[in-house]
Order: structure tokens, then C-alpha cells, then sequence
């Protein structure tokens, strides 16, 4: 059996680890302390990185990703699943493909398995993520893993599309130097030797 490219499984394994630390972390600070506890109500968590504009707010997305589609994020459990078993199976038969590939594939695969830990887990999902200047839905890292990743994705298709096309193959040294060889003997049909043997020892025309 195939191994999946090593880009994938470290941005994938990578990934899905920060974002349950994240997620865990941000359930803590709302719960005293306690990372696996489930607060309802939406929350503030910090208005830093950037008071206004980006900040922390916990609240819990029983949709899909960015809030979308709320209710029906249980049906995405086995779309995760199937993603997940694609972008393997692709890594490990596409090997050779650019490195943007594999990590796209690694991080689409990863978003699609951090949130359906939590929908097994919970039946919601964990976000944080608040770009409050423009009221942007609240995500996590596993909804940016999956956008960035499709990115990644569209950018190797356009890497791949440029390159260029296989050459033909040229003729071994074997088979050039066999025609060389050839050209220089000239076989019966040199007018050279074929002077050679119509000339006496002197250079002169043997009579008949």
C-alpha cells in the first residue's frame, strides 16, 4: 500500500492538534478552567489580538463552517469522512505532484476532522474566531484550515497545468554512433572506393 505524501500527514496532524488545543483553551476560560465543560451561552473571550476589529468570542455552531447551514452539521459527518479518505487516497497515489498539493490536501483534511470531533464529542462545534469590523461569522481553526487548503489546492492544479510537456526521447549514443559509422564507411556506394578499385598501382586506369 501507497504512503500519503509526508507534507500531508504533518499539516494535517499538525493542524488538528492546534485546533483542539485552541478550541479546548477557549472553552477553559469560560468554564474555570475546565476544557471539556460546554458553557451555552455565547461569550467574550478576550478583545485582543485586536480590540474592534479581530477578537475572541466563544460561541457553539451547530451548522457548518462560518455558521452556515444551522442544524444541519450532523449531516456533515460522513462528508468529512469521505473527505478525509480522498485527500489520503490522492496524496499517496499523487506523490510526485508540487508540495502545495500535499499540504493542501493535509489541511482540507484536517478542518473536516477537527470539526467532526467535535460533532461526535458535542453535536456543535468550538469557534472562536471574530473579525467584529465586519460582523464576519465566528470560526476556528479548522474552518481556515479548510479554506486555505482549497486554495493550495487551485494554486497546484495551476502549477501543474504549467508545466511543460515530456520531450521526445533521443537516440541512445549507441545508435548515433552506429549512423556516424556508417556515414564515414559509406558501404559499396562511396565514389571514393569505388575509384580505389578500378585503379591500377599507379593511380591508373587497369585496361580491359
Amino acid at each position: 500500500m501507497k504512503k500519503a505524501h509526508p507534507a500531508y500527514w504533518g499539516w494535517l496532524i499538525g493542524t488538528l492538534i492546534l485546533d483542539q488545543v485552541v478550541k479546548g483553551a477557549s472553552r477553559a476560560v469560560v468554564n474555570e478552567g475546565n476544557p471539556f465543560a460546554v458553557n451555552e451561552a455565547v461569550r467574550s473571550i478576550s478583545p485582543y489580538p485586536w480590540p474592534g476589529v479581530f477578537e475572541l468570542k466563544l460561541i457553539y455552531n451547530e451548522g457548518v463552517a462560518f455558521g452556515m447551514l444551522q442544524g444541519y452539521g450532523v449531516f456533515m459527518a460522513p462528508i468529512a469522512i469521505a473527505i478525509t479518505i480522498f485527500a489520503w487516497y490522492y496524496s499517496a497515489r499523487h506523490r510526485h505532484d508540487p508540495v502545495a498539493a500535499h499540504i493542501g490536501l493535509g489541511l482540507v483534511a484536517s478542518g473536516a476532522v477537527g470539526n467532526l470531533i467535535d460533532r461526535m464529542w458535542m453535536g456543535k462545534v468550538t469557534d472562536m474566531f471574530w473579525f467584529r469590523a465586519i460582523d464576519f461569522p465566528v470560526f476556528n481553526i479548522a474552518d481556515a484550515a479548510i479554506s486555505v487548503g482549497v486554495v493550495l489546492l487551485f494554486v497546484a492544479s495551476f502549477l501543474l497545468g504549467a508545466q511543460p510537456q515530456a520531450e521526445e526521447p533521443r537516440q541512445s549514443e549507441h545508435e548515433d554512433s552506429g549512423e556516424v559509422a556508417e556515414t564515414v564507411s559509406g558501404g559499396g556506394d562511396d565514389p571514393v572506393h569505388q575509384d580505389d578499385s578500378e585503379s591500377g598501382p599507379e593511380g591508373s586506369v587497369t585496361p580491359s
